[in-house]
């Protein structure tokens, strides 16, 4: 059984003792507060009236993500490509009509 629901912060080498403190993890950050190519965050980056950032503020990814991880094994072959970007590339697709190629290159 866990002593702590967290992970206990562990000090090694010469360093002072294990202060047995639990750690929280760090808050996930919403997809707007996030980096972008780990400088700039998306929200300076963005319109964030743009439609499509409002759709994506509308949509519930955690759920879709729960409906596709059954069909993924996370110990079999290459890892897979996140969900949200496979369901959003799937919805800007059909919106706007879109070959594979012209959605990704969009």
């Amino acid at each position: 059984m866990k002593l702590f629901k967290y992970k206990v912060h562990k000090i090694v080498g010469g360093d002072p003792p294990d202060s047995g403190v639990p750690t929280k993890p760090k808050p996930k950050a919403t997809t707007h507060e996030r980096t972008l190519m780990g400088t700039m965050r998306l929200d300076l980056a963005l319109d964030m009236n743009h439609e499509l950032v409002r759709l994506a503020a509308a949509i519930d990814w955690d759920a879709i993500a729960a409906e596709f991880r059954p069909m993924f094994c996370p110990n079999n072959g290459r890892p897979a490509v996140p969900t949200r970007l496979m369901a959003g590339l799937q919805l800007l697709k059909h919106t706007f009509n879109l070959s594979d190629e012209l959605t990704v290159a969009r």
